[in-house]
């Protein structure tokens, strides 16, 4: 069900199961899932063999930027830090993921983004 709006710019709040680590949920421990459309994440998780996490460039509620030396400033006053930050050149300027969240009976969209209800409307009636 999740091949319709993967990969691309759609990330998906499931409850958290037992086997993942609390420092990987939030606090109504549930995680958010993503598979970009990244030609380098692509590749990245394929040669790991299973899935990353990593964190968004942008921490929650500050203004988005695609700017390296912007988000590495902004992570140093930040707790916890990313222990690793992949650069690949600074990014074109984009809208925030469409978040969809499926915790609960429904999916409920919690952010639209690039991707609108009438692109995930076939998704949505399943």
């Amino acid at each position: 069900m999740l091949h319709q709006v993967w990969p691309g710019a759609v990330t998906v709040v499931l409850p958290k199961r037992p086997l993942l680590p609390s420092a990987l949920v939030g606090r109504k421990n549930n995680i958010g899932v993503r598979i970009p459309d990244s030609i380098v994440i692509l590749e990245l998780i394929e040669r790991v063999g299973g899935p990353i996490t990593g964190t968004s460039a942008n921490i929650s509620g500050d203004e988005p930027t695609v700017n390296i030396e912007e988000i590495l400033k902004r992570f140093k006053k930040s707790e916890p830090k990313p222990e690793l930050v992949l650069y690949g050149g600074d990014l074109a300027p984009s809208q925030p993921s469409t978040v969809l969240d499926l915790t609960g009976v429904k999916p409920r969209i919690l952010r639209m983004g690039p991707v609108n209800r009438n692109q995930l409307q076939n998704f949505l009636d399943e």
